[in-house]
């Protein structure tokens, strides 16, 4: 079972907080995704569960106590953000997973998910959904490690706005994150 470029069968999925944050991007997760999962459970049995990192619950928490007029529609996006997040953990579309390993650096989740996502990849192919370009950097650029023997992948979507669907980051020649 595929979703736009994204094989259930072979890779981990994992989603990145600014997912969380954008009123398109989280009417696919409750739809386009939630729909691709049903379909994948009917057509194998097997349950499968969408990973968020506990960091990504975290700082949307965070997010949602931000100080000043200016940050009200940031609390307000990550407070429907963090609904989303639990009504997927609540009906069994995802869970949240916790790396002994990690925790927020400065008040950010890319590190702790960098760690994971390292560790991770050793055992299996993960994909992870971010919009978020730099991170989308560092992520495709961890595929160039030399010494992490493994022939597994990370794989990084991004959601598109224009048509809730999903696509796959590139590596351009200057090692940047790029969408096709």
């Amino acid at each position: 079972m595929k979703i736009d470029g994204f094989d259930f069968l072979k890779d981990v999925v994992m989603v990145d907080s600014n997912i969380f944050m954008n009123e398109s991007f989280r009417r696919f997760l409750k739809n386009e995704l939630v729909v691709a999962i049903n379909e994948y459970r009917e057509q194998t049995g097997f349950n499968y569960i969408v990973n968020i990192p506990q960091t990504v619950k975290e700082e949307l928490i965070k997010l949602q106590a931000a100080e000043g007029s200016d940050a009200l529609h940031k609390r307000t996006e990550a407070l429907k953000g963090y609904e989303t997040l639990e009504a997927l953990v609540t009906k069994g579309y995802a869970r949240i997973i916790k790396s002994d390993l990690t925790g927020i650096a400065n008040g950010f989740n890319d590190v702790a998910v960098l760690t994971m996502l390292t560790e991770l990849r050793r055992y299996t192919n993960v994909s992870i959904i971010t919009n978020d370009r730099d991170f989308a950097t560092d992520l495709l650029n961890l595929n160039l490690l030399k010494s992490v023997k493994t022939r597994k992948k990370i794989r990084v979507f991004f959601v598109s706005a224009k048509r809730p669907s999903l696509r796959e980051w590139v590596l351009n020649q200057d090692r940047e994150a790029v969408r096709p």
